[in-house]
This record gives structure tokens, C-alpha cells and sequence, in this order.
């Protein structure tokens, strides 16, 4: 099942770089609707989309957006961290 609202457009590049952190890397997009491919060494790649018209989020598969699930809650401990939580 795809995921179609979790990962904002204005993220794309935070995120990417926390996947890098992480063992992937960026791949360069094929097409007008990819925005984001990563891959990490031995796996299949990792492909966030736009659709037509959309302004705000990308759609991901369920690989894809777990990963983003995982960028989110790193980043949310990290600000907790930040506030003495």
C-alpha cells in the first residue's frame, strides 16, 4: 500500500541526508513524477513520488515510507533531547 502524505516536499533533502547517515544513497530520478530514489547496497531502490498536481507530499511504497517513519521519529527524539526530555 502507498503512503501519500507523510513525507513533505520542503523535507525532501533533510531526509535524504539523514538516509545517507544511514547507509543510502541518493540516485538521480527518472521522469517528471520521481523527486527521490535511494537505494542502499544490495537492496532495491527506494522511489518517493509526486502526483500530478500535488504541492505538498510524496507517495512512497511501504519500504519507502517506513523509512520515513523512521526519519520522523529520529527526529523527534532528537529534538526531545535538545529540551532536556
Amino acid at each position: 500500500m502507498a503512503d501519500r502524505a507523510t513525507l513533505h516536499l520542503k523535507r525532501i533533502d533533510a531526509f535524504a541526508e539523514w538516509a545517507g547517515m544511514n547507509g543510502y544513497r541518493r540516485e538521480d530520478t527518472r521522469g517528471a513524477y520521481e523527486v527521490l530514489k535511494l537505494r542502499k547496497k544490495g537492496s532495491k531502490p527506494l522511489i518517493y513520488y509526486t502526483r500530478a498536481g500535488a504541492k505538498e507530499h510524496t507517495t512512497a511504497t511501504d519500504a519507502g515510507a517506513r523509512l520515513v517513519w523512521r526519519w520522523l521519529i529520529a527526529r523527534k527524539e532528537s529534538r526531545g533531547a535538545g529540551e532536556g526530555k
